[in-house]
């Protein structure tokens, strides 16, 4: 009898297995025709360019280059058109924490006036202490936010910043550090329009904390691949969308 019982457990466990894989593979093969479709659609806006309304600003996370930002650059480029067009990436790396790169990021654009801002991760979190209207005359003016898998309300993975790179960026993004909570103490962080991405599959910033201050917010799901939340920048289906959005 056990040994009538051992097979069937192995063909039941191998019929699991099999209805699992090709419930993924249905999915996988969903979203990356979501993809093609989403890179179509990027395809028809450079065939139409359109002028921007306000200068764009585009911030990176915490220890992150901008050059991560190439892809979805030039799908942006290729969208849009005007002499007067200005699309600047600050560097945003440094020994400082968050609020010392929200300074170099207000003098970079001190001469822009109103900007739209398109930030992955702890940019977002750049881009709000460096709107904060405490700041008097010298803060950026933000119009739009578009913030990218931004841990408004913290990140888990900061509890190792002391053995991170650029440990005091990271240590601000603790969901019960004080910057974060700073931020959510002052209501002119949160006037400013502000809409909200994020994948499914992001293990570094929990969707949750992504949405914490948003209107409107936009999940995906989850995209083929390993880390997620760094590459989810130059996913064709949430630059579609942050573009279509920029160009209205």
């Amino acid at each position: 009898m056990k040994r009538a019982v051992l097979p069937v457990l192995v063909l039941a466990w191998a019929i699991i297995l099999s209805g699992c894989s090709a419930a993924e593979r249905k999915r996988s093969a969903a979203v990356e025709e979501d993809q093609r479709e989403a890179e179509r659609s990027l395809r028809g806006m450079a065939e139409a360019p359109r002028p921007l309304p306000r200068p764009v600003v585009i911030l990176s996370g915490w220890a992150e280059p901008p050059a991560n930002w190439r892809q979805f650059r030039a799908w942006l480029e290729s969208a849009t058109c005007g002499c007067d067009r200005a699309i600047l990436v600050p560097d945003l790396r440094g020994p400082g924490g968050l609020a010392a790169a929200a300074e170099r990021v207000i003098e970079l654009c001190a001469e822009l006036g109103e900007v739209d801002v398109v930030a992955h991760s702890a940019g977002g979190l750049v881009a709000r202490e460096a709107a904060r209207e405490s700041r008097g005359g010298r803060r950026l003016r933000i119009a739009r936010l578009f913030a990218i898998a931004t841990p408004h309300g913290g990140s888990p993975w900061s509890r190792f910043w002391p053995v991170l790179p650029w440990p005091l960026q990271a240590a601000d993004c603790r969901p019960s550090g004080e910057f974060v909570a700073r931020l959510a103490a002052d209501p002119s962080t949160s006037s400013m329009t502000i809409s909200t991405y994020w994948s499914e599959g992001d293990v570094v910033v929990p969707q949750e904390s992504a949405q914490a201050v948003s209107g409107t917010h936009h999940s995906y799901a989850r995209p083929r691949g390993f880390f997620i939340h760094r590459r989810c920048a130059a996913d064709p289906r949430l630059a579609r969308d942050v573009i279509a959005a920029l160009l209205r």
